[in-house]
């Protein structure tokens, strides 16, 4: 009793030949994301109301916190540049 016959079989072992596990990978992990992003993003009209949501609860940052944020990170770019050139 023959389940599959061999010109199938042949043709299911060329096949295999030929995947390579790697670039299969990455591709799922690419659909992956995909798929992740497009389940997590909010629909426009969705990001629009939730925006002005907040903006209705929060108050504008305050100029004296934004200067201090951007130095930090200013300061922070400045200590990676300097870690990779001793590198």
């Amino acid at each position: 009793m023959r389940f599959i016959d061999e010109q199938t079989k042949e043709q299911l072992r060329q096949r295999y030949q030929l995947l390579n596990p790697a670039q299969l990978k990455r591709q799922l992990e690419r659909w992956q994301r995909k798929l992740l992003a497009t389940a997590v993003r909010p629909r426009r009209n969705q990001r629009q109301s939730a925006t002005k949501r907040r903006a209705a609860r929060q108050p504008a940052v305050e100029m004296p916190r934004l200067r201090k944020a951007t130095k930090s990170v200013a300061s922070l770019s400045r200590l990676e540049k300097s870690a990779q050139k001793a590198a």
